[in-house]
């Protein structure tokens, strides 16, 4: 079943326990949860770890000679008797045996991995070019892209940004915990900017040989081909 398209575990194993009375435990959301609180396990249900332990457990507890009753009764269970919010424990025929009801932990269980927010940031980046050379610092630690240079940024050319052409904006990179939002603008001068002395001047062509955060590569590739 499980190499049909659109079959995947729960489903294959569902229909081949219910129809077929196959001996295969069936692990959905409600199994996880009642499986979680009654023996108090605090692994992540989502994790690596977490899945095939609850898998190995709700197979160890299926009686052979019923799997099909088995299934559908803990499932429902779950969906009736075991809720995700306020479950009403007092009436539950397990309390007396369930780990998570006699050590207050029902509301605690189970457990999921704390998944990261995304931050979003904005940067506008000014390319400069004059007289062959153009301008790049490296960043500094304890911040994304550490060590790999970049272009000024709008703040550090405030008094020629007047004379900068957008040329891409709001250009989104998506990182592990941060979501990058960039303007790219151009800036064509003969005379040297002033700008912070982390700065310094390269050639443009030479810009290869420095070490560039992905979505500033991006960048320079589309303005060649322009």
């Amino acid at each position: 079943l499980i190499q049909l398209k659109g079959i995947g575990e729960y489903i294959a194993a569902a229909v081949y326990s219910i129809a077929f009375a196959g001996p295969i435990a069936v692990v959905d959301g409600n199994v996880y949860r009642v499986l979680a609180r009654f023996f108090g396990i605090e692994i992540p249900i989502d994790s690596t770890q977490g899945k095939k332990i609850f898998k190995a457990i709700a197979q160890d507890n299926l009686p052979k000679n019923a799997p099909a009753a088995y299934n559908q009764g803990i499932m429902d269970f779950g969906a009736m008797q075991c809720t995700p919010t306020l479950p009403n424990c007092k009436v539950c025929p397990l309390i007396e045996y369930c780990f998570a009801a006699n050590n207050n932990k029902v509301s605690s269980l189970p457990v999921k991995i704390k998944k990261t927010k995304q931050r979003e940031r904005h940067f506008s980046y000014i390319y400069i070019r004059c007289k062959g050379k153009t301008a790049i610092r490296r960043r500094g630690k304890g911040d994304i892209w550490q060590g790999l240079w970049e272009f000024p940024v709008k703040e550090s050319l405030e008094n020629d940004i007047k004379n900068a052409i957008l040329i891409k904006s709001n250009v989104k990179h998506i990182l592990t915990h941060q979501i990058i939002y960039a303007d790219f603008y151009l800036l064509e001068t003969n005379n040297f900017p002033m700008l912070p002395t982390d700065y310094i001047w390269i050639k443009e062509n030479e810009i290869e040989r420095y070490a560039l955060p992905r979505l500033i590569e991006l960048f320079i590739n589309y303005l060649r081909e322009k």
